[in-house]
């Protein structure tokens, strides 16, 4: 089993950053990246099932967690934070997209190590 907290940590995910998850489900990286970044980061996540959405908002609730921004619908033509190119988790999420190019663009790179992120 993967652990999300430690590949965030990996990525250099820090108190402060921002993060977008697309295909966000539950909250499997969501929610850690959420307890990384603080109450001074930003989480944001979209996925197309609004149930999943309506789950990972109770969790966060739960946790008091109140840098998570979540939206359910479609990833394409969103980009929450115009211009971030640092951290974007893509997870499984591409596989039920119409035309997953286009929708998400090339993965960036972690600034820091250059590895792909996502």
């Amino acid at each position: 089993m993967q652990n999300p907290e430690a590949i965030l940590q990996e990525i250099g995910l820090k108190t402060g950053q921002t993060l977008v998850d697309v295909g966000c489900g539950e909250g499997f990286f969501a929610l850690p990246a959420a307890r990384l970044t603080g109450p001074e980061g930003k989480v944001y996540g979209v996925d197309l099932d609004s149930s999943a959405i309506k789950e990972l908002k109770t969790k966060a609730s739960k946790e008091d967690l109140s840098n998570l921004e979540l939206k359910a619908g479609p990833a394409e033509g969103r980009d929450p934070v115009s211009g971030l190119r640092r951290y974007r988790i893509h997870g499984n999420c591409t596989a039920r997209l119409p035309k997953p190019g286009p929708s998400i663009g090339e993965r960036p790179k972690d600034g820091q190590t250059g590895r792909q992120v996502g």
